[in-house]
């Protein structure tokens, strides 16, 4: 099961929004985000949060939503959201909206969905780009050749790389390492984590990605 889940950062308006409002079997909103919603149309499953940000036009215009309470201060929105949807067994997760004004809410945000990893599969999603939470499997991608890809381990890790223009071959890499611009050359590449976390981004709104 996929959720999909909209934070209450920039909100883009997707060309193929239907289709990936189609993706989910549920679209969970983050108290504020439910306002954005509200303007683009989206009809909530779900609403979390302390709904101290979420509009009364929009507690209206939703009404059909459930409505989840978490009014506790020791963890943000996001997190919230994560716990519950992890409680609900959900597979996969596509985030909308993780970046906004509050630069650290947004670096946080990929920190974050780190303790959620052993329970599902994380993916971003930005107007021109997504990008992924990987951990240790192998992971094939298909998208066009010549996309931009770009690689940033969140702590130490052992990455191989194929069908992009530059390989890796159980390279160990350090935080602190940036894999800027690599480019794909093949119709389908891999990433294989060997060890460790690394946040992958493909600078293309449309990415197909599988477990191996």
């Amino acid at each position: 099961m996929t959720a999909l889940l909209f934070l209450d950062g920039n909100i883009p308006c997707f060309k193929n929004m239907e289709e990936i409002c189609k993706s989910a079997e549920v679209i969970v909103a983050a108290d504020g985000a439910a306002n954005r919603l509200h303007e683009l149309e989206i009809f909530p499953d779900l609403i979390v949060g302390d709904f101290d940000s979420i509009h009364e036009d929009c507690r209206n215009a939703f009404s059909q939503a459930e409505y989840i309470h978490r009014p506790e201060q020791d963890a943000t929105d996001f997190e919230k959201c994560m716990r519950m949807i992890s409680s609900r067994g959900i597979e996969q997760v596509r985030i909308v909206g993780a970046v906004g004004k509050r630069k650290d809410y947004s670096l946080s945000h990929f920190f974050m969905a780190m303790q959620f990893l052993k329970d599902m599969r994380i993916e971003f999603l930005f107007e021109d780009s997504s990008a992924y939470l990987l951990t240790t499997k192998t992971w094939a991608f298909e998208c066009p050749i010549n996309t931009t890809m770009s690689l940033i381990p969140m702590m130490t890790c052992k990455v191989s790389l194929q069908g992009f223009q530059y390989l890796l071959d159980q390279e160990v890499l350090e935080p602190g390492y940036v894999g800027m611009s690599n480019v794909v050359t093949h119709s389908e590449s891999r990433v294989d984590i060997l060890e460790g976390v690394a946040l992958v981004f493909f600078l293309h709104d449309r990415v197909m990605v599988k477990e191996m």
